[in-house]
């Protein structure tokens, strides 16, 4: 027979156990350590709260969404001070970089505590250069401090909730598998002791037949296939409901984490991605600035060229001459 993997239904087969245990162990010729272990089982699980068979609550709902609120406005703290520095120091990393709080690089750090050192770092840097802050970009060191402090607030909350879940989740999975274990010690005993179709196995809950019984399949129908297709075997009591098609609860827990991992990852390639647009938007306006400054240079020397022309040359040469290079057509 195969248990249950959902410990709610587990918690309740041990108590249906206990209950045939009551009936029928002195006729069965079964030890009372057997109905003890159960009942020790049952209370450990009983202790262990039901809310870690599920994901936190309270971290999906508030604290996750409070560290990912606060390592976005810190990411967003750090570009905005890459931005002020970036006119002071060049695009290049340099030492001045290495001053400022970036050590080997002017990539923005994509874990909370990379981040929090690095803003820790830059409002120092601009308490000490106050003729660098930009107040309204919010680069100053008072809101860098902020910045920091909002996000180890959160990333500190954040660890504490895990750890605790963890623990708890570990606690109730440990209570579960001593239950478990004593089911099918007790399992065991019953399918020495019953036979298959004895009617006492309704008193342990266990209706269907043990799993040493032949199954007989059932042929393949044609055509569109059933809204509620036939079982293979009989309705099963809960003790031998199939296992839930949910994964176990740490398991999506870890899900959960590996998904705000792929959330925090995915923000700081567009922030990213935001600076690089920056840069190039800037490159091109100062590459038309330029241009324009050519385009009047030449026109201001061509008039010279005019003015300077000999007398009697017809707008500004002589008849038949080819054109000065300040007369020719600027590339549009």
């Amino acid at each position: 027979m195969k248990l249950p993997k959902q410990l709610d239904l587990l918690e309740r087969a041990g108590q249906h156990v206990v209950a045939g245990l009551n009936l029928h162990a002195k006729a069965l010729g079964l030890p009372n350590s057997l109905r003890s272990s159960v009942e020790s089982s049952l209370r450990d699980l009983a202790a262990a709260d039901p809310q870690f068979d599920k994901p936190s609550p309270h971290f999906m709902h508030t604290i996750g969404p409070a560290l990912a609120k606060a390592n976005y406005l810190a990411g967003t703290a750090i570009t905005r001070s890459k931005e002020v520095l970036r006119a002071r120091f060049g695009e290049e990393w340099s030492q001045a970089w290495a001053e400022a709080g970036f050590a080997h690089s002017t990539q923005t750090p994509g874990t909370a505590p990379e981040r929090i050192d690095l803003l820790a770092k830059l409002a120092a840097f601009f308490k000490a250069h106050p003729d660098c802050e930009v107040a309204n970009s919010e680069v100053t060191a008072a809101q860098l401090s902020k910045r920091g402090a909002e996000l180890q607030e959160a990333f500190h909350n954040s660890n504490e909730h895990s750890r605790a879940w963890s623990i708890g989740v570990s606690s109730r999975s440990l209570a579960g598998e001593r239950l478990r274990a004593a089911l099918q010690a007790i399992l065991a005993e019953l399918e020495k002791a019953l036979p298959a179709s004895d009617p006492r196995w309704s008193a342990f809950a266990m209706n269907a037949e043990p799993t040493t019984a032949p199954v007989t399949p059932i042929p393949a129908r044609r055509g569109r296939p059933r809204k509620n297709p036939l079982p293979t075997t009989a309705s099963p009591a809960p003790l031998t409901s199939p296992a839930p098609a949910n994964p176990e609860s740490a398991a999506e827990f870890q899900l959960w984490k590996y998904a705000c991992q792929l959330a925090e990852k995915a923000k700081l390639q567009a922030d990213q991605a935001r600076e690089t647009l920056a840069r190039a938007e800037a490159g091109l306006q100062r590459l038309r600035t330029e241009a324009e400054q050519a385009m009047s240079l030449a026109k201001n020397l061509q008039t010279k060229a005019d003015l300077l022309a000999p007398a009697g040359s017809k707008g500004g040469r002589k008849e038949g001459s080819r054109p000065t290079s300040f007369e020719m057509p600027l590339p549009g």
